[in-house]
C-alpha cells in the first residue's frame, strides 16, 4: 500500500509518496530551462523526469560535447553536469560555458569523485550518489 500525503509550507506543497520528495510550487510559475549532461543513462532520466515533473524544460545530453553542442543551440538558466564523461568531460563543459557571451549560467557539478571539483567553476556541488530531493533542492534555491 502507498502512503500519499501534502505537507503546505512558505507556498511549497511537498507530496511525500513511497521513497521520492516531489516538490510541487503552489501559486508561483517557476520554470527553468535545465540541460542535463550524463554518460549514465539512469541518471539523464531519472533527472529529467523529475525536472520535468516540477514544471522545468528539461534537455539531456550524454557526453560533453552534445552537452556542449546543445548549450550553444539553445537557452539554459541551469546546467548540470557530470564531470567524468568520455568524448569532453565536465571541466571541459565548464570552461566552455563560462567563457561564453551567454547571460550568467547556474552549473551544478555531480560526481562520484568530488574532490575533483574543488577547483574548478562551479556553483553548486553534489557528490554521486546523492538524494534526488538534495538536487530538487539545490535547482529550487537557484530561483532561475
Amino acid at each position: 500500500m502507498l502512503l500519499t500525503f501534502q505537507l503546505f509550507r512558505d507556498n511549497v506543497a511537498v507530496d511525500q509518496s513511497s521513497h521520492f520528495f516531489y516538490l510541487i510550487f503552489v501559486g508561483k510559475n517557476i520554470m527553468c530551462s535545465i540541460l542535463v549532461i550524463d554518460d549514465e543513462k539512469n541518471i539523464l532520466n531519472l533527472l529529467q523526469e523529475a525536472l520535468t515533473l516540477l514544471g522545468h524544460k528539461v534537455e539531456v545530453a550524454n557526453d560533453g560535447r552534445k552537452g556542449i553542442q546543445k548549450f550553444d543551440n539553445g537557452s539554459f538558466d541551469i546546467v548540470i553536469t557530470d564531470v567524468l564523461m568520455p568524448k569532453l568531460d565536465g571541466r571541459g563543459v565548464v570552461q566552455h560555458i563560462r567563457n561564453c557571451s551567454k547571460k550568467s549560467i547556474c552549473i551544478i557539478g555531480i560526481s562520484g569523485t568530488p574532490w575533483l571539483l574543488q577547483d574548478l567553476d562551479f556553483d553548486m556541488i553534489l557528490p554521486k550518489p546523492f538524494p534526488l530531493e538534495e538536487l530538487l533542492g539545490m535547482v529550487t534555491k537557484l530561483n532561475c
